[in-house]
């Protein structure tokens, strides 16, 4: 039977990028569920606050709706020079002057699952997959 690993104690250091005034605030109840950690039940039952002990990590998490898609590169590549560049990818400035960095010190020990493992992606996508399809 495959079961979640525990992950390692997380730096003592870690970092948010979040709207402002108060980037470390849980996230309004009404957001809760769009995202992939979230609590995909109504009412939710928890919130989740997206850390990372980089810096550079939080700030590719939040903009990577702003990426570019697969579907897009293609396209970008049969009418362009399929070799050459593609287009920048552009941060909106409202987007730049609304996030803050916070900064978090882990001072208690916690148990944090590793979701980088395939052994507890498998076990969370097994006990989870029922209520993904609701």
């Amino acid at each position: 039977m495959i079961s979640a690993q525990e992950a390692p104690d997380p730096p003592s250091i870690l970092y948010r990028v979040a709207r402002g005034p108060d980037p470390l605030r849980w996230p309004d109840t009404s957001t809760v569920g769009a995202h992939r950690f979230d609590d995909p039940v109504r009412p939710s039952r928890f919130r989740t606050l997206y850390v990372s002990g980089s810096r550079l990590a939080c700030f590719l998490e939040t903009l990577a709706w702003i990426r570019h898609q697969p579907a897009s590169v293609v396209a970008w590549r049969a009418v362009a020079d399929p070799d050459g560049p593609l287009p920048p990818e552009e941060v909106p400035t409202d987007w730049q002057q609304q996030r803050l960095v916070g900064k978090i010190r882990v001072v208690t020990r916690a148990r944090l699952l590793d979701i980088r493992t395939l052994p507890t992606c498998a076990f969370l996508r097994r006990e989870l997959v029922t209520h993904c399809i609701r």
